[in-house]
């Protein structure tokens, strides 16, 4: 069997992916995402086709998804790694939690369920908490059976986790009875 001439080699055509999403990356770090055009992209990246961005990814749309999708996978290996080790673990979650945009939810988060009594407000976030992993482990699990149950896509599930999170946290508080 012989290949097209027009056929890239998937071992050829995967490090020209890889090399476009590295230049696009360094480029949207020194000029913002905005400022460069996908031509830029691609004549920084060796390749002499100017459409080289669309042909690989389909839109710059994807090309961005790509990007963040590879640096996903590599922060997720990492943290498999940091949170079997307990020191590292802390570590981890103290420089998570004070991330700036982190910190501005959760502050927002406690302006506005400040009247909840603190232990109600502790326990309802460690329920929601337990809510949204399950929750999306089960998506995850149903989409790469290819059921589409529970939900059929990320858009519900975030849709409906939102729903029951809000639910949750602004749920009357009831009397304790012991």
């Amino acid at each position: 069997m012989t290949r097209s001439l027009h056929t890239p080699r998937p071992d050829r055509a995967a490090g020209t992916r890889e090399a476009i999403m590295t230049v696009a990356e360094r480029l949207f770090a020194e000029h913002g995402l905005c400022a460069v055009s996908n031509r830029q992209i691609g004549e920084a990246a060796g390749q002499r086709n100017v459409t080289a961005v669309s042909y690989h990814f389909g839109s710059r749309t994807e090309l961005v998804r790509a990007i963040t999708t590879r640096h996903g996978e590599r922060s997720d290996r990492m943290a498999a790694q940091v949170m079997t080790d307990p020191a590292m673990r802390a570590l981890v979650s103290e420089e998570a939690l004070n991330r700036p945009h982190l910190r501005r939810t959760l502050d927002g988060l406690g302006g506005l369920l400040g009247h909840l009594p603190p232990g109600t407000r502790a326990a309802r976030g460690e329920m929601a908490r337990h809510l949204i992993t399950h929750a999306c482990a089960e998506q995850e699990q149903a989409l790469a059976e290819g059921t589409g149950l529970p939900r059929p896509s990320w858009q519900r599930t975030a849709g409906d986790l939102t729903d029951a999170v809000v639910g949750l946290m602004t749920a009357p508080v009831t009397s304790r009875r012991m």
